[in-house]
């Protein structure tokens, strides 16, 4: 158990008894930064705004304006406040206190007057190690010329982070471009990884930019027939390297891997025991809305029979939505009457028609420009029928003209026919002359139900009158 105390007078931090260097302490030896040119009235003013921006913020008052512009960077994330932990980097222990923290997020306040990239850099990693798994870092930036900015902070790798323990312990000062400059040695090709739970630190970023270097030098133009053994050799060598590298990697994922993959397993348990739990519950929320729902229909069967409807059944209106909570009974009762006016109202439509198959066609579907349009097909069927009737009589009314027997071969096949069930009559010279019938031929289109156009086809055939399907 760490025993962690701070002594405000002396402003130092004792880790279980012993006395450990501040944030501040590396990141201002690592730097080099010296203040001791700075007119004592300057610092003293420089830290009396400090502490009193640092103050209306930890009490959450935000009444300066520095204050109200870093609360408005923290939006709706909850933070904690002058926050104190310890870390250890290499084997020095170190101690600070962190001006905002929150689960993801790590900001620092500055008030001073000139940007320092290298001394935010160096002092919000060291709070990073102090509390682990936060990747957002940012220092909210506000000097007294009132131009406020957030600073985002790049996350050092564990390389990078020794060699401020190093720099600290052997007295070096890094260069102001120490977070970005390149690295000139050469990395070790042995790919190495430390892994944590949600960690992952790599050495793989150097090694990449070196193979990329020494990659560089394979070229086409660099092989020919007379070094093709050579050239063999190399891609080997290539292909060997490729496949050291992606083994190591599968390796590490599968280690990687594994503590995520118990995880997930432990969590996909946990969801399946509450998805049981709440199929439970579900089946009795839903036994209970049937229940409702079959009362809800109950009542309103009722309210139809009221109605006293004999023209068409409930079913023939009903609309599943009227048993939800939010339909009233009396709006459903409502809309019942008014579909019963409407039929009674469209039927007196079809009485004026006067096609009683087409009320009960309407009735059927309660639908009126159905009915209607039943209306005028019963009416043009009955108009055919009428005049083929018509026609019938009329032929049947006109006297016959006896034909020859023998059939010219001139005349068409209907007329042989029509010839042919005539009365003969023997033909000689002396025998009156008869004159032979007119043949007509017409097109025409019947519609009507199956059994009249049956009808009309028996009835032609009794009167010998010759016809064809189209």
């Amino acid at each position: 158990m760490q025993n962690l105390l701070f002594d405000k007078a002396t402003e130092s931090y004792t880790l279980n008894g012993k006395r450990i260097p501040r944030v501040s302490d590396i990141v201002r030896a690592v730097t080099g930064k010296d203040m001791s040119s700075i007119p004592p009235e300057v610092l003293a003013k420089a830290a009396a705004r400090g502490t009193a921006i640092h103050e209306d913020i930890s009490s959450e008052s935000f009444k300066t304006p520095e204050g109200q512009w870093v609360k408005s960077q923290l939006g709706d994330t909850d933070f904690f406040s002058e926050i104190k932990g310890s870390a250890k980097l290499g084997d020095i222990e170190y101690a600070g206190t962190c001006d905002l923290l929150s689960d993801a997020e790590i900001d620092d306040v500055k008030s001073q007057g000139e940007a320092d990239l290298l001394y935010w850099t160096l002092q919000l990693n060291l709070y990073r190690r102090m509390f682990p798994g936060r990747d957002l870092l940012a220092v909210l930036w506000t000097p007294k010329s009132g131009n406020y900015k957030r600073v985002p902070i790049e996350t050092l790798s564990e390389e990078r982070m020794l060699e401020i323990a190093d720099a600290y312990k052997s007295g070096r000062i890094l260069p102001a471009n120490w977070p970005t400059e390149a690295k000139p040695e050469t990395p070790s090709l042995d790919l190495v990884a430390t892994l944590n739970v949600g960690q992952l630190t790599t050495n793989a970023r150097s090694i990449l930019a070196f193979v990329k270097a020494q990659c560089a030098g394979y070229k086409a133009e660099n092989y020919s027939e007379s070094n093709i053994a050579e050239a063999k050799r190399d891609k080997a060598e290539l292909n060997t390297a490729a496949k050291k590298f992606n083994d190591r990697r599968l390796e590490l994922e599968r280690d990687f891997m594994k503590p995520f993959d118990d995880f997930k397993d432990t969590i996909g348990e946990i969801c399946a025991e509450i998805k049981k739990a709440s199929g439970l519950i579900d089946g009795v929320v839903k036994e209970v809305e049937e229940r409702e729902k079959a009362d809800k229909r109950k009542l309103l069967e009722e309210a139809w029979t009221a109605l006293d409807c004999q023209l068409f059944d409930l079913s023939k209106i009903w609309n599943p939505s009227w048993l939800n909570k939010t339909t009233k009974n009396k709006d459903v009762v409502v809309e019942m009457t008014a579909k019963i006016e409407k039929v009674k109202a469209d039927l007196v439509v079809l009485d004026r028609i006067g096609e009683p198959d087409a009320k009960a066609h309407y009735l059927s579907t309660l639908n009126l420009e159905s009915a209607l349009a039943e209306a005028d097909c019963i009416k043009a069927n009955r108009e055919r029928l009428a005049a083929a009737e018509k026609a019938r009589l009329e032929r049947e009314a006109s006297p016959r003209t006896p034909t020859p027997i023998s059939t010219p071969a001139s005349i068409p096949a209907p007329a042989a026919r029509v010839a042919a069930t005539q009365p003969s009559v023997e033909t000689t010279s002396s025998a009156v002359a008869i004159a032979e019938p007119e043949i007509l031929e017409r097109t025409m289109r019947v519609r009507g139900t199956r059994e009249q156009i049956i009808a009309l086809g028996n009835w032609m055939n009794e009167n010998n009158i010759d016809f064809e399907k189209l």
